[in-house]
């Protein structure tokens, strides 16, 4: 049997790499750990409905 595919909500923020700041879409990376030690698959999903799921999860 597959591991379930749990959706996590996400959310527009400004991230920082390096010198770099730009709008990213982000989660708390301790809701994905915790989806993963529970023996689900994490997802993060998109706080914008552009296209169905299915086409973009490609895992």
């Amino acid at each position: 049997m597959s591991r379930p595919l749990i959706g996590i909500t996400a959310y527009f923020e400004a991230a920082r790499w390096g010198d770099w700041v730009r709008e990213a879409v982000l989660s708390p990376p301790s809701y994905a750990k915790a989806v993963g030690r529970a023996g689900a698959r994490p997802w993060c999903c998109r706080p914008w409905p552009p296209a169905p799921w299915t086409t973009t999860y490609a895992g």
